[in-house]
């Protein structure tokens, strides 16, 4: 299936939000884009978010 521009923008949005250290906003906006979709692609995204923000916090 695939995305939008507006997804792919979105999902973009989400990312530099994940390395600038937002984890919540970057979420957020996941769930936006993804909609009713995001409970069942939440296990496969949010590690690869999780490890944007730890590398943007340094850690």
């Amino acid at each position: 299936m695939p995305i939008s521009e507006v997804e792919k923008e979105g999902i973009q949005s989400a990312v530099d939000a994940a390395n600038e250290g937002d984890g919540k906003q970057a979420k957020s906006i996941l769930t936006k884009v993804c909609g009713p979709l995001w409970e069942s692609v939440q296990p496969v995204m949010w590690p690869i978010v999780g490890e944007l923000i730890k590398k943007s916090l340094g850690l």
